[in-house]
C-alpha cells in the first residue's frame, strides 16, 4: 500500500509525489457563533451610524431652512415697520404744519410782578398750547387749580423753592378726579423726585421766568410744546379737538 504524507501545507501526497487536497478541518461552533456575532455587529454599527449621520444631516438642513425663514420673516417685519413709521412721519409733519397755523403766534412776554400775573401769563400759554378756553379761576378757595379748562387743569407756584414731588402728586389726584389733564407751571423748578414721577405719570411740568415765558422741565413738556394739546377721550369727537 503506497505511503502517504503530509506538508506543512495540508496537502498529502503519496511516495510517487501525487498531490492529494485534504479539507480544511472544520471551525469549532463556538468560534464560528463568535465570527458571526461580529460579523452582525459590524453591519448593525454600519446600519447605525448611517442612520445617525441621515438624521444628523435632516436635522442641520432643518435648522438652516427654519433661520432662514426667521430671517425672512425679521427683514420682513422690519420693512413693514420703516413704512409704518415713515407713515407716521409724515401725518405729523402735516399735523405739525395745520398746528402751526391753528396756534398763531407765542403770546407776548408779561412782567410777572404778582402771583395773579404768573396765573395769567399761564393761561396765555395754555391757550397757545391748544386749550382754548383756559381761565384763571376766582381768588379764593380754589383747591389747587389757578387755571381751568374744559380738559385741563393747571396749578401755578410763583416762589424761589423748587417744588416736590408731594406737590405734583396732589395736582395730579386732584385732575385725575374730574377727568382733566394736570399741568405745573412753577417759577423755581422741580426737585428731581418731582420730575421723575411727573415723566412716570405722563404730566407736564414747566418752569416760568419774570417774564412769564414757560419752558418745558420733562419730556411729556416737550412733546407738548412741540405738538400741541391732543383732544381727551371724552371731547374726541368735538370739532375743535381741544
Amino acid at each position: 500500500m503506497p505511503s502517504k504524507s503530509l506538508d506543512h501545507h495540508g496537502i498529502r501526497s503519496d511516495h510517487n509525489g501525487s498531490a492529494v487536497l485534504m479539507s480544511a478541518p472544520a471551525m469549532p461552533p463556538r468560534t464560528r457563533s463568535i465570527v458571526i456575532l461580529s460579523i452582525v455587529a459590524l453591519f448593525f454599527f454600519a446600519i447605525h451610524g448611517a442612520v445617525l449621520g441621515f438624521i444628523f444631516a435632516a436635522a442641520a438642513i432643518g435648522r438652516g431652512v427654519y433661520i432662514h425663514q426667521k430671517r425672512a420673516e425679521a427683514a420682513q417685519r422690519l420693512a413693514e415697520e420703516h413704512e409704518r413709521l415713515q407713515k407716521v412721519e409724515a401725518l405729523e409733519r402735516k399735523r405739525r404744519e395745520e398746528l402751526a397755523v391753528t396756534r398763531g403766534p407765542k403770546p407776548s412776554p408779561t412782567l410777572i410782578r404778582t402771583y395773579r400775573d404768573a396765573e395769567e401769563a399761564a393761561a396765555k400759554w395754555m391757550r397757545w398750547l391748544g386749550w382754548g378756553d383756559a381761565s384763571i379761576t376766582p381768588q379764593g378757595r380754589d383747591g389747587g387749580i389757578d387755571v381751568m379748562a374744559s380738559h385741563a387743569i393747571a396749578q401755578v407756584k410763583a416762589h424761589v423753592n423748587p417744588i416736590g414731588r408731594p406737590e405734583v402728586q396732589q395736582l395730579f389726584g386732584v385732575a385725575t378726579s374730574v377727568s382733566r389733564t394736570p399741568l405745573f407751571f412753577a417759577s423755581g423748578g422741580y426737585t428731581p423726585q418731582a420730575i421723575l414721577w411727573a415723566d412716570e405719570v405722563s404730566m407736564a411740568l414747566f418752569r416760568f421766568d419774570l417774564q412769564g415765558e414757560p419752558e418745558p422741565s420733562n419730556f411729556i413738556a416737550r412733546d407738548l410744546w412741540e405738538k400741541g394739546a391732543f383732544p381727551s377721550p371724552e371731547s374726541s369727537g368735538s370739532s375743535d379737538g381741544h
